[in-house]
């Protein structure tokens, strides 16, 4: 989560420097869009690789690997659909406050 969080953070701050779009929107959404498929497919793999481990791994493992897998599915969500938005909040609120 926090890698893909930073890879999404330096995507947008490449938008910004490329002047391509003009609204904060349009430059998290293209930050996004860059990096959905690079996430998407590092964690697929990852969550593939814990799934088989919850199954054919043994007993002692077995929980461990549950909460790598929660945690996976977790980290997975939060790049994307928390950390932009919260981003484009602060940013918007603290423009209105300068």
């Amino acid at each position: 989560s926090v890698h893909d969080t930073i890879i999404i953070f330096d995507k947008l701050k490449e938008e910004e420097k490329s002047g391509r779009y003009s609204g904060l929107e349009e430059k998290i959404n293209a930050a996004l869009t860059l990096t959905i498929v690079r996430s998407a497919n590092t964690s697929i793999t990852t969550i593939l690789v814990l799934a088989s481990l919850v199954i054919l791994g043994g007993s002692a493992t077995r929980w461990f690997s549950i909460s790598l897998l929660i945690g996976m599915f977790l980290g997975t969500y939060s790049s994307p659909f928390i950390a932009a938005p919260m981003y484009y909040f602060l940013t918007r609120f603290f423009k209105k406050r300068a």
